[in-house]
């Protein structure tokens, strides 16, 4: 039996060229004889952001999750596929108060996804600027770390109901 499995992704708007490239990935995905399972998290799961706690731990759960999900499904036929992108031009980052270093469109990150998920590759960090970045975020001992982040922009919060 074959299965194709999807993570919750938001993609927003129906009509956006990012929801019709998955569409066309998961219509192509489904006529391939292959057992995929496909999880954007976001290189913010790769370190913990200021102003970011919530989002940057539930990416990184995600990322720890799927890896444990492929040593699992290894030789089951089922292949893991986690994409960690970094920032994406959406309505979502418009917002954002802070540079947004190798800022990619909707459509690159589509196509370059849907690469990503068609070859099963384990993990990418997409751009591949961003992939040269964050394995070096990760290695900063912490007190470098704290001092590069400290007093850097936060996304501003929503309060809703006050």
């Amino acid at each position: 039996m074959n299965l194709l499995l999807s993570c919750p992704v938001c993609f927003g708007d129906p009509s956006s060229p990012m929801t019709q490239s998955a569409k066309w990935g998961v219509l192509f995905l489904l006529a391939v004889v292959v057992c995929v399972l496909a999880a954007i998290a976001s290189v913010a799961g790769v370190r913990g952001l200021p102003g970011a706690g919530a989002y940057c731990a539930s990416k990184a759960a995600l990322i720890s999750y799927c890896e444990s999900l492929r040593v699992e499904l290894r030789g089951s036929g089922v292949r893991v596929v986690t994409i960690a992108p970094g920032f994406i031009d959406t309505p979502m980052t418009a917002r954002n108060p802070y540079p947004m270093p190798f800022l990619m469109t909707v459509e690159s990150f589509a196509r370059q996804a849907a690469d990503t998920i068609l070859r099963g590759t384990s993990y990418r960090v997409i751009p591949w600027q961003m992939a040269a970045l964050a394995p070096l975020l990760r290695l900063l001992p912490n007190w470098a770390f704290d001092r590069i982040m400290q007093g850097r922009a936060r996304k501003p919060r929503i309060v809703s109901g006050a």
